[in-house]
């Protein structure tokens, strides 16, 4: 049986229940992480059963959020008037509201080129 990769649905309902189980983990809610993590390894295996290969989606978010990311620090490292404390060449200075609309635009939309203050 070949694998497809899992649509849009699919992966981000495990991914929304993923982070359920995450923060129940993290507060120490045992009966209802069961519930979530039982739910998950259904959802997993129903996948699998129809032929999904959800190694693929992880893959593949893995992979955009390192093209993000490196779209996100060259957009910073172009900022026009920048410059590095002679010491720390590599520091990337900028101001909080800069960034925010750096990650902001990089975060809800698709790329379109770096952004220039």
């Amino acid at each position: 049986m070949s694998h497809k990769a899992p649509d849009k649905d699919l992966s981000e309902t495990l991914e929304r229940l993923e982070f359920e189980a995450d923060a129940q983990r993290s507060f120490g809610d045992d009966e209802g992480l069961t519930g979530v993590s039982q739910t998950i390894t259904v959802i997993r295996r129903l996948a699998r059963e129809a032929g999904y290969d959800l190694n693929a989606s992880q893959q593949m978010q893995t992979c955009n959020a390192i093209g993000t990311i490196s779209e996100i620090v060259k957009d910073v490292c172009e900022l026009p008037d920048r410059t590095s404390p002679e010491a720390e060449p590599d520091m990337l200075l900028v101001t909080v509201d800069v960034l925010e609309l750096i990650l902001s635009h990089h975060l809800s939309t698709p790329s379109k080129g770096a952004i220039n203050e």
